[in-house]
C-alpha cells in the first residue's frame, strides 16, 4: 500500500510521537483520507467570492471546507499588501501535512502596485517554490454577467489560468500524487521533530543553565567580602572630611569669641571686668554645647552614609570633662610705669592747679591760700590719672588672659572632637566588620547552593542531552529510509 511504502519505522514513530505528538496525529489523520484526489479548500482573501467563480468555471471540481480533507488547498493572497506572519504560519502548516498548494493574488484590478506586492510575496514563499498567479473577482464576475467582450475580461481576471492550474494538479495519478502527499508529510513532520530536539539539547549545553548559574556565582563571589572593602574606605573618607570641617568650625568659633570678649571688655567698666572671668566660662561652656551638637550631627550622617538603615542602633558618645579656662588671671604686677605715672599725674596737676589759681595770685591778700588749693588739685589729677591708667593696664591684662586661655580651649576642643571622631570610626568599623561577616556566611551559603544546583543541572542535563543525541540519530535514520529522500543523514 501507498501508507506502507513511506511509513516510518516503530522507533522512529515512537520518538516522533514522544517529541511532537501534534505531528504524528496529522500523520495518523492524512493516512485515513478517503483516496479521492479531487476535492480544492480555497483560503485567503476573499476565498467565498474565488470559489464561486471557480465552480463557475469549472463545474468538475469538488470544494471542502477544511484543507485536512481537501488533496489541493489554494491559498488567495491579497494584492494591496505583503502577507502576515500569521498566513505564512498557515500557509507552513498546511505544506507540512503534505498537501499541494496553489497560490493566488486576488485585488489586482483595484491595485497598480500589485506587482511589487507579488514580487514581495514571492521572496517569502520562496522555500516552498510556488509561482504565484493573478486574479481579480470582480473582473471575473463582470465577464460571468455580461455578454459584451466577456471572453478577454475573463481571460484577463486570471481564473481560467487558475482553473487550469488546479485541473492540471488534480489529474496527476492519484497513487503518485498520495505517495508524494504522505512523503512530504513525513519529511515535515520529522524534520520539524529533529528541530524541536536540536532545540532542547542546545538549551541543555553549558551556555544555558549551567552558564546562567556561573554568571551568578561569579557575582556572588565578587562580593564576597560583604561590601567590606568599600564600606571601609567609605568610613575613612567620610572621618577624615568629617575632621577636616569640625576642626575648621572649632576655630572659627573660638575666633568668634575671642572677638566678642575684647568687645565687651573695651565697654566693660571695673566692676564687669572683675566678673569677666565667668563671662568668659559661660562662653565656652556654650560654645562645647554646639560643637558636641555638630559632632554628634556629623557622626550621624557618616553613619547614615557607610552604613544606611544597619547602622541605627550604632551610636558614638562624646565623652571627656568640659574644657578648662585654667586658673583665673592673676594679679596684675606694679611696674616702673606705674610710679612714672603717678609722677607725670602729679606734675600734670600742679600745672593745671597753677592755671586754675592764677587769677586768685593777683591778689596779695589771697596769694598764701593758692598754695593748699594747688596742692590738692595736683594731688586729685595725680590720682585720676593713675587710676584711669590702672584701669587701661587691666584691660590688657584680661584681654591677654583671655587670648591665652582660648587658645587652650581651642585645643581641649580640637581634642574632643578628634576623639569623638576615633570612638565613633571604631564604633563603626567593628559595625562594618561585623555585618560583613555576616554577608560573607550568607554569601557562602549561597554559592554552596548554586554549586550543588550546578553539579545537579550537569548531572541531569548528561543525561538528557544523551538522549537527545539518541533521538536525533534516531530521526536521521528514518529520515535516510524514507524513499527519494534529500534530508540530510
Amino acid at each position: 500500500m501507498v501508507e506502507q511504502a513511506v511509513r516510518l519505522p516503530s522507533d522512529v514513530e515512537a520518538v516522533i510521537a514522544r517529541w511532537n505528538p501534534a505531528g504524528i496525529e496529522r500523520l495518523r489523520k492524512l493516512e485515513n483520507l478517503p483516496d479521492d484526489g479531487r476535492t480544492v479548500a480555497v483560503l485567503g482573501h476573499e476565498a467565498a467570492a474565488v470559489q464561486d467563480e471557480l465552480a463557475a468555471i469549472a463545474a468538475d471540481i469538488e470544494f471542502a471546507n477544511s484543507p485536512d480533507d481537501a488533496a489541493l488547498v489554494v491559498f488567495v493572497l491579497d494584492a494591496t499588501a505583503p502577507i502576515g506572519r500569521s498566513t505564512l504560519r498557515h500557509v507552513e502548516s498546511v505544506i507540512l501535512l503534505g498537501t499541494r498548494v496553489v497560490f493566488g493574488i486576488e485585488g489586482i484590478d483595484a491595485n497598480r502596485d500589485w506587482r511589487s506586492v507579488r514580487n514581495r510575496n514571492s521572496e517569502l514563499l520562496a522555500p516552498h517554490g510556488k509561482r504565484i498567479l493573478p486574479v481579480s473577482v470582480r473582473l471575473a464576475q463582470w465577464a460571468r454577467t455580461r455578454s459584451d467582450g466577456r471572453g478577454l475580461v475573463r481571460v484577463n481576471s486570471g481564473m481560467l489560468e487558475l482553473r487550469d492550474v488546479i485541473a492540471a494538479e488534480l489529474a496527476t495519478d492519484p497513487d503518485r500524487v498520495r505517495t508524494e502527499q504522505l512523503l512530504r508529510a513525513t519529511e515535515g513532520t520529522a524534520e520539524e521533530t529533529r528541530r524541536r530536539i536540536a532545540a532542547k539539547a542546545e538549551s541543555l549545553r553549558p551556555a544555558t543553565e549551567v552558564a546562567a548559574l556561573r554568571n551568578e556565582r561569579s557575582a556572588l563571589v565578587s562580593r564576597r567580602d560583604g561590601g567590606r572593602a568599600e564600606a571601609m574606605a567609605a568610613l575613612r573618607s567620610q572621618v577624615q572630611l568629617a575632621r577636616v570641617e569640625l576642626l575648621h568650625e572649632v576655630a572659627n568659633r573660638v575666633r568668634a569669641v575671642n572677638i566678642t570678649a575684647r568687645q565687651a571688655i573695651d565697654r566693660a567698666d571695673r566692676t564687669q571686668l572683675r566678673a569677666f572671668p565667668r563671662t568668659v566660662e559661660d562662653a565656652v561652656a556654650a560654645l562645647t554645647g554646639d560643637i558636641d551638637e555638630q559632632t554628634h550631627r556629623r557622626i550621624a550622617e557618616i553613619r547614615a552614609k557607610v552604613l544606611g538603615n544597619d547602622g541605627a542602633a550604632v551610636g558614638a558618645a562624646i565623652g571627656g570633662p568640659q574644657p578648662q579656662l585654667g586658673e583665673g588671671p592673676t594679679s596684675r604686677v606694679r611696674g616702673v610705669e606705674d610710679r612714672l605715672m603717678i609722677v607725670l599725674g602729679a606734675s600734670a596737676g600742679v600745672g593745671i592747679s597753677r592755671l586754675a589759681v592764677t587769677p586768685l595770685s593777683l591778689v596779695p591778700a589771697l596769694d598764701y591760700a593758692t598754695i593748699p588749693v594747688t596742692l590738692v588739685l595736683g594731688g586729685l589729677g595725680a590720682w585720676w590719672i593713675t587710676r584711669s591708667r590702672g584701669q587701661v593696664a587691666d584691660r590688657a591684662h584680661l584681654r591677654q588672659w583671655t587670648a591665652d586661655a582660648l587658645v587652650s580651649v581651642r585645643s581641649q576642643l580640637e581634642q574632643r572632637v578628634i576623639g569623638a571622631l576615633v570612638a565613633a570610626e571604631g564604633a563603626l568599623a567593628d559595625h562594618v566588620v561585623r555585618i560583613s561577616a555576616e554577608r560573607m556566611v550568607a554569601v557562602d551559603a549561597e554559592i554552596s547552593a548554586i554549586d550543588a544546583r550546578m553539579r545537579q543541572f550537569s548531572a541531569r542535563n548528561a543525561g538528557q542531552l544523551a538522549a537527545c543525541e539518541r533521538d536525533l540519530d534516531t530521526i536521521a535514520r528514518g529520515l535516510a529510509q524514507l524513499p527519494n529522500s534529500d534530508r540530510p543523514k
